[in-house]
């Protein structure tokens, strides 16, 4: 997904849609995101959103849970 967005946003729903791979930029502000329901087998740069409280991920192919273990 190479799409830019403003820093400041809060809400992220990219839901339903047929995305295979995320890479996330900074997204500081970001507290709530939902990719759920689409392909997805990886998601990179979670850790570059800090203030992230909610994500939604059901109906994917994560191959790498583990991945994700940065959140809080």
């Amino acid at each position: 997904l190479h799409t830019f967005f403003p820093k400041s946003l809060l809400l992220l729903d990219l839901s339903h849609n047929v995305i295979d791979r995320i890479a996330l930029k900074p997204l500081p502000d970001l507290q709530a995101l939902n990719l759920s329901f689409n392909a997805i087998s990886e998601v990179e740069g979670i850790s570059a959103c800090g203030n992230l409280i909610e994500l939604y991920l059901a109906k994917n192919c994560i191959r790498r849970p583990h991945a994700l273990c940065v959140l809080k």
